[in-house]
């Protein structure tokens, strides 16, 4: 204990943790040593991933929030550029030696992950996994944050209950019994992260916490178990290309998004960035396991080769997938690139039998915007285990139409489709036949759809106007000019209102229309409004009315159009 102020209390203390367990006796004894300020400096975060577990890439606003005994500090918000948010800020904090300092990391206002560090454990320079969801059965690794971690002496002159800090310079001291950092990554902590990875994930995010006592490291191991067999699973990727008349959606040459943001739950552009990439590089997520290849040229094909395997480890086959995410780069200063995503299950691998695959990237995976766009070819290699369930000798076929069906009717699962066809014993037959059971046909109809701009309504511009209508970025039709304040209505054959066009996939078209000021020798967008053509009712005539906003999203009146087509689902 600090001081002599309580040794008169030796012989009833010795009484009273008479038969507890150290822990116990820990925890009561910490009761009656002093607290101490520690100063934390939070230097950066990286490699973050977003609640839906794809990689983060740039946000237009990031913060850390640290709490230790009831009192928290806020950083500044920074930019997160290319998965990386740089802060250099220190705090001092209030901590005793049994108390932990819990570190939540915000991207665009949402809560990407979290780490409870224990403060009495390190000094200097540390690295920490920050966990999403924590708490939950579902918690995963989501990211690094590095931080740096001083003690300072405090010291109590004539028993003044006020600490002080001598002047400005550094007194550092380690504060109780401290475990090294090689401590951290010894047998005992790795052997209880694999098991909290397996069997407790909603305490994943106190693993420091918990390892900072050996007693209850070593409870926590007797409590869950032995940890699992783990494995090792090389990766291999090969070849990229960019486009591929084989795989890309109908949309895909009309796409500009290429990097999902957190910023209110919308994808925007990324800043400066260019649809032609210089230099590519793919991460790797798997499990404990994240990895980022090194960066490769695309040459004027708009393709790149590959030469980085990759050695997973610590791989649980019946739970555990792959993800990669392959980025583009390109020039200095703009933002890196989202070129698509795609997931692989272990479930189906034999030993030392590579698993050779040509894939289709997905773009804006997660969002019942994703599409096929680019192509991958990788090989995945099981180094000293085989599966239990292996797929089918059909499969190919049977992935083929299980891609078309999840592009109809479940874009958000685009990327999971390996997952899907290793979800059961025999694989894909199983799940397609339940999917087709609920879903019908999986086939994407190409049928004519005929478009009608009926009317202008509550309109608030008085000058000449006309209409212009654009389907997956493609002018379709443009009417005649109308004139008028309010309601204005278009004639049908008069203004040239009318139009039919050839749809090719109506779950994933998206039309544009754009309200014209006419002016003599040019013309200028004053308003527009944009719409999906899910949903709507196939061979019937459908009525909308569209919202008009111009360039201050202030609302300029509404817009009522006809659609009808069979192509609809």
């Amino acid at each position: 204990m600090d001081g002599n102020e309580y040794l008169h209390l030796q012989e009833w203390l010795v009484g009273r943790c008479y038969h507890k367990s150290f822990a116990d006796i820990e925890v009561y004894l910490g009761r009656y040593k002093k607290g101490e300020k520690i100063v934390v400096t939070v230097t950066d975060v990286y490699d973050l991933l977003s609640e839906l577990g794809l990689p983060l890439l740039n946000s237009s606003s990031c913060h850390v929030w640290l709490e230790s005994c009831g009192t928290g500090h806020r950083t500044r918000s920074v930019m997160l550029r290319n998965q990386l948010a740089v802060f250099n800020e220190s705090f001092q904090l209030n901590c005793g030696l049994y108390d932990g300092v819990r570190i939540v990391v915000f991207a665009g206002g949402v809560s990407v992950g979290e780490v409870v560090v224990s403060a009495s454990r390190h000094e200097g320079i540390c690295t920490f996994m920050l966990v999403s969801s924590p708490g939950c059965d579902t918690a995963q690794p989501c990211g690094k944050i590095t931080v740096e971690i001083h003690r300072r002496i405090m010291f109590d002159p004539q028993k003044n209950c006020s600490s002080t800090t001598r002047g400005n310079t550094a007194n550092y001291r380690l504060y109780g019994t401290m475990l090294t950092r090689n401590d951290l990554d010894g047998e005992l902590t790795k052997n209880l992260r694999l098991s909290l990875w397996a069997y407790c994930r909603q305490s994943l995010h106190t693993l420091d916490v918990i390892a900072s006592s050996a007693y209850e490291a070593k409870r926590y191991l007797k409590k869950l178990g032995s940890p699992p067999e783990c494995y090792e699973v090389r990766v291999s990727l090969k070849h990229w290309r960019q486009k591929s008349s084989r795989w890309d959606s109908s949309q895909a040459t009309h796409s500009t998004d290429t990097t999902m943001h957190l910023t209110g739950g919308r994808n925007k552009a990324p800043r400066g960035a260019s649809s032609k990439p210089r230099e590519v590089y793919a991460i790797i997520h798997s499990g404990l396991n994240h990895h980022r290849t090194n960066p490769f040229r695309v040459d004027a094909s708009g393709a790149a080769q590959f030469n980085h395997p990759v050695v997973l480890s610590d791989v649980v086959p019946e739970r555990d997938e792959v993800l990669v995410n392959v980025i583009g780069k390109g020039f200095p200063g703009t933002d890196e690139m989202d070129l698509g995503v795609v997931v692989f299950p272990f479930r189906d691998l034999k030993i030392r039998e590579a698993k050779r695959l040509t894939v289709p990237l997905v773009r804006n995976a997660a969002t019942s915007h994703a599409h096929f766009e680019g192509v991958l070819q990788l090989e995945i290699l099981a180094v000293n285990f085989t599966s239990k369930s292996l797929c089918s000798v059909d499969a190919e076929l049977r992935r083929s139409h299980l891609r078309k069906m999840l592009y109809h009717y479940a874009p958000h699962q685009l990327h999971r489709v390996e997952c899907f066809l290793a979800d059961s014993a025999q694989g894909d037959a199983q799940v397609l036949n339940a999917l087709g059971a609920v879903r019908g046909r999986v086939e994407i109809e190409r049928a004519p759809m005929d478009v009608c701009v009926v009317s202008l309504i509550d309109f608030v511009h008085s000058s000449a106007v006309y209409v212009r209508v654009y389907l997956n970025g493609t002018s379709i039709l443009c009417t005649g000019k109308v004139s008028g304040y309010g309601t204005v209505a278009f004639n049908k054959k008069k203004n040239k209102a009318a139009t039919t066009v050839m749809l090719d996939d109506a779950q994933h078209a998206k039309m544009r229309f754009e309200v014209m000021e006419s002016r003599y020798m040019s013309s200028k967008v004053i308003c527009t409004a944009h719409m999906s053509l899910r949903n709507l009712v196939a061979s019937h005539e459908n009525t909308c009315v569209l919202h008009l906003f111009d360039s201050h999203f202030n609302e300029a009146g509404r817009l009522h159009v006809t659609l009808k087509s069979s192509a609809f689902v």
